[in-house]
C-alpha cells in the first residue's frame, strides 16, 4: 500500500484550517496477516484557531481509536460500520464540549470528515460534511464519489432544482448541512466498496474540489508513469492555478495489489443511518 498526503494553504487563507492523518499497519485476524490502511482528511470552520483546532481533535481522536480498536482485537470487516460510527459520534460529544466550555476560543468551531479504512480487498467509508472520498480506476478511465456532499447545493442537485455544474458556482456552495461539532454531526454517511488492483483513492477536502472538477482530477491523477508525490503536487498546483480560494488537502493511496482482485466489478454497498 503506497499513500502520500498534501495539504496547502492555497492562495487567499492566511491559516491552514485542514489536518489530514494516515496510518498503514499490519493486523492478524483469524490467523491471517491482513494490512489495514487509516484514512482521514478533516476540514475544519468557526474562525482560524477554532478550525485548526476541531479538525485535529477530529483526526487524532479518530485514529487513535480505530489503533486501540485494532490492538484490541475488536474491529474486523463484520464490527467495523458500529464501531466507527461510535467513535465518530464520540468525537462530534467532544467537539461540541470543547465549544461549550470555551466559548471565547471556540464557539461555532466545526469540522467536516471523510475517512477511510481498508482492511485487506475493502474500502470502509464514511463521512459528515462536503469532503470527499474517490475511486479512480486505470483500466477503465473513470472517476466515481464515493461519499455524497451534505451541502445545500447538493439538497438541490438532488431535488433537480439546479444541474451539478451550477452547483460549482452556487452562493450557497460552501453551506454544509452536516458537521462534527454541531448535533448534525450524529448523521454519519457509512459505505462499504471491494478494491481491485487498478484502483487509486482519493481523500480531499472541497479546497481541491471546488476548484478542480472531478475530470481534470482524473487525468491528472492517470497521467502516466509519476510518483503518488509529483501526482498531488500537479492537484495542489491545478487548483491555486483555479484560484485558490480555500485549504487544499487530501490524501492519495495505491492499495497493495498483490491483496486485491485484478479487474474490477461495479458493486456498491450504501448504508445510511
Amino acid at each position: 500500500m503506497e499513500y502520500e498526503c498534501f495539504s496547502n494553504i492555497g492562495a487567499h487563507r492566511e491559516n491552514d484550517e485542514d489536518a489530514v492523518m494516515a496510518v498503514k499497519l499490519t493486523a492478524i485476524f483469524e490467523s491471517k496477516p491482513v494490512e489495514v490502511g487509516i484514512f482521514t482528511v478533516a476540514d475544519g470552520m468557526g474562525g482560524a484557531q477554532a478550525g485548526e483546532y476541531a479538525s485535529r481533535i477530529c483526526s487524532t481522536y479518530i485514529i487513535s481509536q480505530i489503533v486501540r480498536s485494532l490492538c484490541n482485537s475488536d474491529l474486523s470487516h463484520s464490527t467495523i460500520e458500529e464501531r466507527i460510527r461510535k467513535i465518530i459520534k464520540e468525537d462530534n460529544k467532544i467537539i461540541m464540549n470543547e465549544a461549550k466550555e470555551n466559548p471565547m476560543k471556540y464557539d461555532g468551531m466545526g469540522t467536516t470528515i471523510t475517512m477511510g479504512i481498508i482492511l485487506g480487498d475493502s474500502l470502509h467509508c464514511f463521512n459528515v460534511g462536503d469532503s470527499r472520498t474517490y475511486i479512480i480506476n486505470e483500466i477503465s478511465n473513470d472517476i466515481k464519489q464515493i461519499t455524497r456532499d451534505h451541502s445545500i447545493v447538493q439538497d438541490l442537485v438532488d431535488d433537480g432544482k439546479i444541474s451539478k455544474e451550477d452547483a460549482r458556482d452556487h452562493p450557497k456552495g460552501n453551506i454544509v448541512t452536516r458537521v462534527l461539532g454541531h448535533p448534525s454531526g450524529m448523521n454519519i454517511d457509512y459505505f462499504r466498496k471491494n478494491l481491485y488492483s487498478d484502483d487509486i483513492l482519493l481523500f480531499c477536502c472541497d479546497g481541491l474540489t471546488d476548484m478542480v472538477n472531478d475530470d481534470m482530477i482524473k487525468e491528472i491523477v492517470l497521467n502516466k508513469k509519476r510518483s503518488l508525490k509529483e501526482i498531488t503536487k500537479d492537484l495542489v498546483d491545478e487548483a491555486n492555478a483555479k484560484g485558490g480560494m480555500d485549504n487544499i488537502s487530501g490524501i492519495l493511496v495505491k492499495p497493495s495489489k498483490d491483496l486485491l482482485s485484478k479487474h474490477r466489478i461495479i458493486s456498491d454497498t450504501v448504508i445510511k443511518k
